[in-house]
Order: C-alpha cells, then structure tokens, then sequence
C-alpha cells in the first residue's frame, strides 16, 4: 500500500483500501493488481517496515484460471 501514507490522515488503512477498490483512488501497487484479476482479502499490519505503507499491505488473491 505504497500511497496509503499521503491518505493516513484522513483515511484508516481500510478506508484507503475501499477508495482504491472503488476507483476513487490510484495506489501503484494496488491498482495494478486489481487490474491483472487479483482480489483484495484483508489488511495485513506490520507486513514490512516501510514508511511509503505505514507497514500496512493487502493480502490479494489470485485464481488460476487455468486450473479448477
């Protein structure tokens, strides 16, 4: 959740997480997974220590489409 510290004061992490979703909002990591087919599960806190996340992320899933 690379953008998520410039939204932090007016956003919580999951507030954020929903304005990305809903294309209100563009993350550079976020956006571009939501594109290749990935699906946000939940908000991971202290994922990795970086000030761009606030050390949030998003656990996203990913169906193969190749397999059933």
């Amino acid at each position: 959740m690379p953008g998520y510290s410039k939204a932090a004061q007016n956003l919580s992490p999951l507030e954020y997480l929903q304005k990305v979703i809903d294309g209100g909002m563009k993350d550079p990591v976020i956006t571009f997974l939501l594109k290749c087919g990935r699906t946000p599960v939940s908000i991971v806190e202290n994922y990795l220590e970086d000030e761009e996340s606030l050390n949030y992320a998003v656990l996203m899933e990913w169906k193969n489409p190749f397999k059933q």
